[in-house]
């Protein structure tokens, strides 16, 4: 079977000689991008974490300190969550490019796919650090530390639109964010009245947020690999930032619709 017709905005196309290789298949192109998409978005994102920690350490100026320390304590949950329940699911994902081969011992994967999975349970469970950040850090404090992480991850947004190459990120950035910290506005506003909502749509706010917090990292890679675009390496960067906002970026639409879903009734299990 041959391949499609490769789209014009597309890489351009490796030489090639006798069958096509699946990775020459739309299905198999989008799961390598996929893993390349939040592979190297939540490794920035780390390095990111590890400097906010330096920063809370060992900066000499002690706002800069607390403030450093405000966003690591915000971060933490949300990298230890979503980046080990992306993890797993990646790991799958890439047994699934094996095949059958991906099945078995000889070549490593199912062992990947099987270790990954601890990660999303020890050192608290995935569920537990959402609590964590929307109960315990978010709403305990009425969303002020959060608002200042959300308005530098946003200011982003205001960059982009302002650097040529780079512009067409600014629009979505900016307006998820809003609506994120809508909804962030809103859930703290009625933990009071109604107690069980936040916990009902807590996971859905970490992921989001993981989300949202890949998108200001990929837009500013695109940002700063912009004016260095004839590089193959920066170029790279630019497609797979593309590939981000376009195929990843869009499940925020689900995630925001489910926070607002939180006063749905959650019948209690074992009573029917």
């Amino acid at each position: 079977m041959r391949a499609p017709v490769k789209p014009e905005n597309s890489a351009p196309t490796p030489t090639r000689s006798g069958a096509d290789p699946i990775v020459f298949h739309p299905a198999t192109r989008k799961t390598l991008l996929t893993l390349r998409a939040y592979t190297e978005g939540q490794r920035a994102v780390a390095y990111w974490c590890a400097h906010l920690l330096d920063i809370a350490e060992h900066h000499p100026d002690a706002s800069r300190r607390a403030t450093a320390q405000d966003h690591a304590s915000l971060l933490t949950p949300i990298v230890k969550s979503f980046f080990t329940e992306k993890g797993f699911q990646l790991t799958s994902a890439a047994l699934q490019i094996w095949g059958g081969y991906g099945y078995i011992h000889d070549y490593g994967i199912e062992q990947s796919v099987r270790d990954s999975r601890i990660a999303m349970i020890y050192e608290g469970t995935d569920e537990i650090q959402a609590i964590d950040l929307l109960i315990r850090k978010v709403i305990a404090d009425k969303g002020h530390k959060c608002m200042t992480l959300l308005g530098t991850l946003r200011a982003e947004a205001t960059t982009c639109a302002a650097t040529p190459g780079s512009e067409s990120f600014a629009g979505e950035l900016s307006r998820t964010y809003g609506e994120f910290i809508d909804a962030t506005n809103a859930i703290v506003a009625d933990a009071l009245t109604h107690p069980e909502a936040a916990y009902r749509i807590a996971g859905d706010y970490l992921y989001l947020a993981g989300l949202l917090i890949l998108g200001s990292v990929w837009a500013r890679t695109a940002r700063l690999a912009a004016p260095r675009h004839r590089d193959s390496f920066y170029a790279s960067k630019l497609r797979t930032a593309q590939f981000y906002f376009d195929y990843l970026m869009p499940e925020a639409r689900l995630r925001l619709d489910l926070l607002s879903r939180r006063h749905c009734a959650l019948p209690w299990v074992g009573d029917d």
